[in-house]
């Protein structure tokens, strides 16, 4: 159901709470748990707990606390939860498929009542988090909490303290994702990052490149990660507006892109992905200068050398001869050639495609004026993964 939802106020939210609350009252064997919570917390609690320390608590007690914690998604607009956004794609083909799944038409939606309406895209909302909120998820929503609530032990009311505190206990306690599922914040998470996917899916329709998912990926039933389609596709000034205007995208685009980056180092380190960024001179000099440091030449005798114990001392040896190697051989003539050969790379893309987001990435750092300083790290490493790749296929040949 590929409609973009208004986003529901938190009246609206409340009332689809509270009837999640009473559909589990309906189910046997669902009870509130109560929470065992850490000294520190108990202590950031007490204007809740306070009646009830000398006793147990009630089931009706119990939902009273914790009505205050269900009806939480104003929290999203405290400044801890800006980066928590979910791959909006992802989101939104989750979002999707769970109308599928739930036998929601289009068209059959639109003719409910506004009331019914709610109802149902609640009940969506509600899948759509248990499917969504993982473990990762999890720590990330109790890591905000916790920041929050440590601010408020400063500079905020002591309800709202308790209430936050009494939340974080909650959450950390209880880990199923039927207890998460109908938390107000956790759902709010869920609401922007689906918006956010279909702002982008009606904002992609104008911007030639940016689909929504990839076409092969999408027979396989993968969604294709966010920043690899952003980082493959031609963004017009919709799109970047668009962008700006999604709280916790930065967030989100960091953390992918580092991991496209580690990706691709490590591949880079395992030969997995060979871009030939330094010439068979340069790695010959470059394993000439590991000899020295290690004693062996690896060229000559790389069973010798494959075999030798690394220690940490000769590890920091290795690094700061290569880092002082690259930057006496990266000047503005090498840097000049090293950029025409990743563009020429990324142009015949003679490489697996899945390594495309990273190459690109890898060419617009590099056209920076401080590279040789910026990515000296990148540098070393694909130093370490060229000479690895060409000492295997030495003794390759030796072997046949």
């Amino acid at each position: 159901m590929a409609k973009k939802k208004k986003r529901l106020s938190r009246k609206q939210l409340k009332k689809q709470r509270q009837a999640a609350i009473d559909r589990r009252r309906e189910q046997a064997g669902w009870k509130p748990r109560r929470a065992k919570p850490s000294t520190e917390l108990v202590e950031d609690m007490l204007p809740l707990l306070a009646p009830y320390q000398d006793r147990a608590v009630t089931r009706d007690e119990m939902e009273q606390i914790m009505m205050p914690m269900l009806d939480s998604g104003h929290l999203i607009e405290e400044p801890e939860f800006d980066d928590i956004v979910l791959d909006p794609m992802q989101s939104v083909i989750a979002f999707i498929e769970i109308g599928e799944e739930l036998g929601l038409d289009p068209q059959d939606v639109e003719n409910l009542s506004d009331e019914e309406q709610d109802d149902r895209f609640g009940e969506m909302l509600e899948q759509t988090t248990k499917r969504l909120v993982t473990k990762d998820v999890r720590g990330e929503i109790l890591e905000a909490l916790d920041n929050l609530r440590r601010r408020l032990k400063t500079s905020g009311p002591k309800k709202e303290l308790a209430r936050v505190a009494m939340l974080q206990s909650f959450l950390t306690e209880q880990n199923t994702s039927e207890f998460w599922s109908m938390v107000g914040l956790v759902q709010a998470i869920i609401q922007r990052s689906t918006t956010a996917g279909f702002e982008l899916m009606e904002a992609s329709g104008e911007v030639p490149g940016l689909e929504f998912v990839d076409e092969e990926e999408e027979e396989e039933g993968t969604p294709t990660p966010f920043v690899r389609r952003l980082v493959t596709s031609s963004l017009g000034q919709k799109a970047e507006s668009v962008l700006k205007s999604i709280p916790g995208i930065k967030g989100l685009m960091t953390r992918q892109v580092d991991q496209i980056w580690k990706e691709g180092l490590d591949a880079i380190a395992e030969g997995e992905l060979y871009l030939e960024l330094y010439t068979e001179d340069e790695l010959m000099a470059a394993a000439e200068l590991m000899g020295k440091i290690l004693g062996v030449d690896p060229a000559a005798d790389p069973e010798k050398a494959a075999s030798l114990k690394i220690t940490q001392d000769t590890t920091t040896a290795l690094i700061s001869g290569f880092e002082a190697y690259i930057t006496e051989l990266f000047t503005p003539e090498r840097l000049d050639q090293l950029r025409r050969h990743i563009h020429q790379v990324v142009k015949d893309r003679s490489f697996d495609k899945k390594w495309l987001s990273f190459v690109l990435l890898l060419e617009e750092d590099m056209a920076a004026d401080d590279a040789p300083d910026h990515e000296i790290g990148f540098l070393i490493g694909a130093l370490f993964g060229e000479l690895r790749t060409a000492m295997r296929e030495i003794r390759a040949e030796a072997e046949s």
